[in-house]
């Protein structure tokens, strides 16, 4: 089935559209004070900042999200809910930001000379609701937006609350996946990383995609070793009730 993601060349001023999904707001940290007084640097950090946008970009497209605007070195990303799914638009926008810390973290580790031995670090926040996305500008000069309550909820999860290489949630999208976390193991494993920032209704964690993937799986190894087990009893449940009534047809009258 294919997928309606977001197109935002089919929007403009009279014609936007109305959506249920997440917003993701990641940014690098510092990235600016990499420079140089004498600007001699300037061709590493551009190549940087070209990896950087190259890595932020397959992450969002590869969890079939779509980027809305890059902003200096900071990325927005919609993950809008599609009509053949319950809870992915949720787990689609954690992954994507996990794999987003793993790539930055293999930046450092690719470019570190071009950082001059400094590390890239990253701070994420994401948000659930209804937006609005639209596309406004003029001719050719045309900017993608997403517009509503959600969008300032995820920009406050970043840049207010998500501290180097943490993911910050709102209050809305942990209360989706406590929702969803009873028939979804993905939703499960996000809940229980999930601490809450005092009372600011904002939730962090900085769970490696790693852990997080190894957690799913042994979940998910429990949830079929349990199914085995019920599936084993019923088994033999029936062949005692079988065994008995066998018993039965064949005892002599009388007996």
């Amino acid at each position: 089935m294919q997928r309606a993601k977001i197109d935002f060349s089919r929007l403009n001023r009279k014609k936007n559209k109305h959506v249920t999904g997440c917003i993701q707001f990641a940014d690098i940290r510092g990235f600016t004070k990499l420079f140089n007084v004498s600007d001699s640097n300037l061709d590493d950090l551009f190549a940087v900042l070209q990896m950087l946008y190259q890595k932020l970009n397959d992450c969002v497209d590869l969890a079939d999200g779509v980027r809305v605007q890059f902003q200096g070195d900071r990325i927005v990303a919609v993950f809008n809910s599609f009509s053949d799914e319950s809870d992915e638009d949720i787990i689609r926008a954690f992954e994507a930001s996990l794999k987003i810390k793993d790539e930055v973290e293999c930046i450092n580790n690719e470019k570190c000379d071009e950082l001059g031995r400094h590390k890239l670090k990253i701070g994420i926040g994401i948000s659930f609701g209804e937006f609005y996305a639209t596309r406004l500008g003029i001719r050719h000069n045309m900017d993608n937006l997403v517009l509503g309550s959600i969008v300032k909820k995820s920009d406050i999860a970043e840049d207010k609350y998500a501290d180097n290489n943490e993911i910050v949630v709102t209050k809305e999208y942990k209360d989706k996946v406590d929702e969803l976390s009873t028939d979804s193991i993905k939703c499960k494993v996000i809940l229980e990383n999930l601490t809450s920032i005092s009372t600011t209704g904002y939730y962090k964690t900085t769970v490696s995609f790693s852990d997080y993937e190894s957690r799913v799986k042994e979940l998910i190894d429990e949830q079929e070793a349990n199914a085995k087990e019920v599936t084993g009893a019923a088994i033999a449940a029936k062949s005692i009730t079988t065994n008995i009534g066998k018993e039965r047809t064949l005892r002599p009258w009388g007996n």
